[in-house]
């Protein structure tokens, strides 16, 4: 591992010269990544040569769309974090939703996770879902 560090010039410099010779994202990373010695993913570079650009990131764009979100009525959402602070999920929940839910003495869990259960399996092949009501 090199002391070479994200913000250095030199390092920039070359992310520059990439993106101009229009090299794709994932070709900066594995450069850059050698250079660092570390593994980066490509929406990592994207995002840092959005950034350099003062393009909006991944990240702009979802506070604004949950900004907006949450000015409708009484929407609210809330971020999990894991231990070194990475957003892992984010619960949103409608004024609509909430008034079900009030109303209901049962708690429905819902899990959408794209036609699989939380185990992975795919739902409909003789695999028992996961989705109950409590």
């Amino acid at each position: 591992m090199t002391s070479t560090k994200i913000g250095d010039d030199i390092l920039l410099g070359k992310i520059d010269a990439m993106v101009d010779a229009d090299d794709p994202f994932s070709r900066i990373a594995s450069v850059i990544g050698k250079d660092l010695g570390l593994f980066l993913m490509n929406k990592q570079i994207k995002n840092l040569v959005n950034g350099r650009l003062d393009k909006h990131t991944s990240e702009d764009r979802l506070r604004a769309m949950l900004d907006k979100f949450i000015q409708h009525g009484e929407n609210t959402y809330v971020p999990f974090e894991d231990d070194m602070g990475m957003t892992g999920a984010i619960f949103m929940q409608t004024e609509a939703k909430r008034c079900f839910f009030e109303e209901s003495d049962e708690r429905l869990m819902m899990d959408f996770t794209q036609n699989t259960n939380n185990l992975g399996y795919y739902l409909g092949t003789n695999q028992h879902a996961k989705q109950r009501f409590f």
